[in-house]
């Protein structure tokens, strides 16, 4: 690096040494008069690119090569920061490429320079960013803007709300969510009268507790009379704003009846001979969104006989709109909304936190984009089907959507949205289980796929030339099937199934008449489908057979480049073609212990004398002792 003229530098204007601070020009002033220069220290490594709030660590060392340290450091306010370890990190977002320089200063004197790349922000990862930012607020503002909606706390309301009944006489009560009832039957809501009417009080409560709210409850009134019943029909009956609806009075004998007057709308006599009366709803600017209104009338018989009868009437703003007076079935619309919203919550974490690994690692593949884009909706859909799936299980059918708990419920639809590829594979246990047959249809069988199996290893991997006899040739892996077949070479071999995990097939004498390698390959769905990967079954001469031995080929060396004073245990890979398992690796002037591992590599173990200084190492393979040497390769230490 060519040395820096710190006179011209510090002549300059200040806008010139933009990115050091003051700091470091007062330092690095104090080291001119002394007469040192930037060339006296050098950092390692000296240019590197970098993105968003991610790490290097750099190194320092003298003009001897030793390392410096408690070195201080400089660098620009914006441009990151370094620790006193070394340790640089850039920015935690860099919208503009730009090049950031960090000084390094060494208490006895000298001073060096490294330059860092920043890389912008991909034009991707700023549209995830955005899109992500924007789906969060929505979902985050619909939750709690919509959530009273969402999940609606239903007040319990029993119909009739009051009642007249005989001895004896039988009621049936109706409720708007699901309720237990005391002291009514709970299957059906059906009342008995007793067989004499209580000394102690005329009046019976019917209590009616919400399943979802036990807090929940409502009473109907039952009066008990020895020979007179008196109720209103329908007990419960809806009417848009404006219009009317006739309630009629069911009574065991003549009576006068009198009509309250409801908290809303009016009454209206309709025919005074059946005693039939007509209920007005209010008018439509009147009513802004759905209510229900309590309507009583109270009978007076001969001989002092009275009785009271309700009903309920739900009036609709206007016949433009949907409603539904059903509590149970507004709730379960919104619980299914909420669902989606949180399933779809779930898989927007799902997609940020997997984004944020894979650009931190620079693993990011531009084909994934749409999958982060799309993963929310995923989560949303995947949520609803499985809440769904174990809403329709056997034996839920007491379990309704308002009875569940809206939180416990909303938890679990986000933790499916975030774990939606387990919830999908749940699902399909869950239909495997339901709808796999116990025999399988024969033609979906032929027909249908076959999962290729995977070859670990072939015992015994090397044979000789002109062996005898020939051992049978284990094949070990999995996913093997009854009907598959091994193909030696070129030659397809029927194959004796041993196991899902091993076959075995015979060998020829053809096989081993030279030496060669053979390539081994089991196909499940024969002659030539659901192949799997390929073994290799070497053919080698006898030891003391005079046969030419040919020279192999080296292509590359993994690694390829070492580091001075690397830490063992180092191991170098050597790929190519044409290995023996007798083969030998040269590095340097000197034959090292070599591993065979197939055809085409070998292994060997360096030491920390190779790698005690710069250097290049030619390395060749030997495929007899005294011969058949390889092209060669360089290994380089620096």
């Amino acid at each position: 690096m060519a040395a820096w003229r710190p006179e011209s530098a510090l002549a300059r204007p200040s806008n010139a040494c933009e990115g050091v601070s003051d700091e470091a020009v007062q330092r690095y002033r104090s080291f001119q008069g002394r007469g040192l220069s930037m060339s006296d220290l050098k950092i390692r490594p000296e240019k590197v690119s970098l993105s968003s709030r991610q790490t290097q660590i750099f190194e320092v060392i003298d003009e001897k090569g030793s390392p410096v340290d408690n070195a201080t450091w400089s660098v620009g306010k914006k441009d990151g920061e370094i620790d006193r370890k070394y340790v640089y990190r850039s920015p935690w977002l860099v919208f503009r490429g730009r090049t950031v320089v960090i000084t390094a200063y060494a208490q006895g004197g000298g001073s060096a320079t490294a330059t860092v790349e920043l890389t912008p922000i991909g034009f991707w990862t700023q549209f995830l960013g955005v899109y992500w930012f924007v789906c969060l607020f929505a979902l985050a503002w619909f939750v709690t803007r919509y959530w009273n909606r969402l999940c609606p706390t239903c007040s319990v309301m029993v119909s009739p709300p009051a009642v007249t009944l005989s001895l004896r006489q039988a009621q049936v009560f109706s409720a708007n969510v699901p309720v237990s009832w005391t002291p009514v039957d709970a299957a059906n809501g059906l009342y008995q009268a007793p067989d004499t009417v209580p000394v102690t009080t005329k009046r019976i409560a019917i209590l009616a507790t919400s399943k979802a709210d036990p807090d929940e409850q409502a009473t109907a009134d039952v009066f008990l009379t020895s020979d007179f019943s008196f109720s209103l029909q329908p007990p419960r009956t809806t009417v848009y704003a404006g219009e009317s609806v006739d309630l009629t009075p069911a009574l065991s004998g003549p009576a006068e009846v009198e009509w309250l007057k409801p908290a809303a709308g009016t009454i209206v006599e309709k025919s005074p001979s059946s005693g039939i009366r007509e209920f007005r709803a209010p008018d439509k600017d009147k009513v802004s969104r759905p209510m229900t209104v309590m309507v009583l009338a109270r009978a007076q018989a001969e001989g002092g006989r009275e009785g009271i009868a309700g009903a309920h009437v739900t009036i609709l703003p206007d016949r433009s709109g949907v409603y539904d007076d059903d509590c149970d079935s507004r709730t379960a619309t919104g619980l299914l909304i909420l669902i989606a919203a949180m399933g779809a919550l779930g898989g927007l974490v799902h997609a940020m936190s997997s984004f944020t690994t894979f650009v931190g690692n620079r693993e990011l593949l531009p084909s994934w984009i749409w999958w982060y884009v799309l993963r929310p909706f995923l989560g949303a859909l995947v949520a609803v089907v499985v809440y769904l799936v174990f809403r329709a299980r056997p034996g839920s059918a007491d379990f309704a959507l308002s009875s569940a708990d809206c939180l416990s419920t909303a938890a679990f639809a986000a933790l499916i949205g975030l774990f939606a590829e387990h919830a999908t594979i749940k699902l399909k246990d869950i239909f495997d289980t339901l709808f796999t047959p116990r025999n399988p249809d024969p033609r979906r069988d032929a027909a249908g796929e076959v999962t290729p199996a995977k070859l670990e290893k072939l015992d015994p991997s090397t044979l000789t030339v002109g062996q005898t006899p020939l051992p049978p040739l284990k094949v070990i892996g999995t996913g093997f099937l009854d009907k598959s077949q091994v193909k030696v070479g070129d030659a397809l071999r029927p194959a004796n199934f041993v196991s899902a995990t091993e076959l075995t097939v015979s060998l020829t004498a053809d096989d081993v008449k030279k030496a060669q390698t053979l390539s081994v390959t089991v196909f499940n769905k024969p002659p030539d489908g659901a192949a799997s990967n390929s073994l290799t079954l070497t053919v080698q001469p006898p030891q003391d057979a005079a046969v030419e031995v040919k020279p192999a080929t080296l292509e590359k060396l993994e690694p390829s480049t070492l580091t001075v004073d690397q830490t063992p245990p180092l191991t170098l890979k050597v790929i190519g073609t044409g290995f023996l398992d007798k083969s030998q690796v040269k590095v340097g002037d000197a034959l090292r212990q070599t591993t065979f591992v197939s055809a085409t590599e070998l292994t060997v173990s360096l030491t920390a004398d190779d790698v005690k200084e710069p250097r290049t190492l030619t390395v060749t393979v030997f495929n007899k002792p005294d011969g058949a040497a390889s092209n060669p390769l360089t290994l380089t230490v620096q």
